[in-house]
């Protein structure tokens, strides 16, 4: 998943809190997998990587 950075800003933990809770503790019990998130000045970009 990409955004160009207007609607998905990593540094507001209120907003990502658990909304990235969620779908981490998804990704890691049910699809065995890791999440990763890279933020620059150009959007954020959210890699799922699933063993399933």
């Amino acid at each position: 998943m990409e955004d160009n950075g207007i609607c998905y800003d990593v540094h507001n933990e209120n907003i990502l809190n658990l909304r990235l809770h969620i779908i981490t503790s998804f990704v890691k019990n049910k699809l065995s997998g890791k999440i990763d998130i890279e933020s620059s000045s150009e959007g954020t970009k959210t890699i799922i990587i699933s063993k399933n």
